[in-house]
């Protein structure tokens, strides 16, 4: 019984999730350090709704509250909001933008992000084409390790 339950339980994890467009709530929490000094954290408390633009395009907004908690000091509750486009150029690259804003603390002005990026999703590829996709997420992988590892060293001294 729990065999079946765990396989059930990883099936489900695994499996690609439909598209789905509607509202929802999202609580997120960033919180900034400088080496190993805290700096503080903001939580937000955003409702939002998703959609679809065709079959090759998905968005979101949201906004809501954000509380500010800067380390030895006041805590404040602030505006938020993002706002995001994605769009698929193939069946597993997607290109995405985000912009944000956030009122400002201590009566300052408002601030806003912006972020741009490129996903790309190895799950889909190595469903389709199997071990040449793992050897070229291996690859990626170790890169990526190797880079960390070396950025690491250069800034120990």
């Amino acid at each position: 019984m729990i065999k079946t339950t765990l396989v059930i339980a990883a099936v489900a994890a695994l499996a690609p999730a439909g598209a789905i467009a509607g509202p929802y709530a999202n609580v997120e929490a960033n919180s900034a350090f400088s080496g190993s000094n805290y700096g503080g954290t903001a939580t937000d408390l955003h409702l939002g709704y998703e959609g679809s633009i065709g079959n090759s395009a998905n968005w979101y907004a949201q906004a809501g509250a954000g509380i500010i908690s800067i380390d030895n000091g006041p805590t404040e509750t602030v505006p938020t909001g993002k706002a995001c486009i994605g769009i698929n150029a193939s069946e597993n690259f997607n290109l995405y933008g985000e912009i944000s804003f956030a009122g400002g603390v201590d009566d300052a002005d408002t601030s806003y992000g912006t972020k741009v990026g490129v996903k790309y999703n190895f799950w889909f590829s190595l469903q389709k084409e199997g071990a040449n996709q793992l050897i070229w997420l291996a690859l990626f992988l170790w890169l990526e390790f190797c880079l960390t590892h070396c950025l690491l060293k250069s800034h120990e001294g």
